[in-house]
């Protein structure tokens, strides 16, 4: 829900509060920073400009750069993602990710 609505810094706290771990010598606030970016760069794109697999790329090229280690729990939907984002990049290429998934991310925080 964070990334649909652009909160770049609680996705990348997100990020390291579910790792699987810190390195002794893990660099938080530099990724945090560019995690934010990351989110903010991508944030409102319609499918034909955005790209999971980059997206995903550079997450965890910056996790592994700044001793964060990816949690298991973010790795396989990630990949479950990219199996269908060619699909659909190629049937509604228009199609904003994000704004399509709040009505089901609100129902999924918001239900009881």
């Amino acid at each position: 829900m964070n990334m649909a609505v652009g909160r770049g810094v609680r996705c990348a706290e997100i990020v390291v509060e579910s790792s699987a771990g810190l390195r002794p010598d893990a660099d938080l606030e530099g990724f945090v920073e560019r995690m934010a970016a990351l989110v903010h760069r991508s944030h409102g794109l319609p499918a034909r400009e955005f790209s999971l697999i980059a997206f995903a790329t550079e997450m965890f090229d910056l996790q592994r750069r700044h001793g964060v280690h990816a949690a298991p729990e973010l790795v396989f939907p990630l990949l479950s993602l990219l199996v269908i984002e060619g699909t659909i990049r190629e049937l509604h290429p228009g199609i904003d990710f994000q704004e399509t998934a709040k009505p089901m991310l609100n129902k999924g925080l918001f239900s009881a």
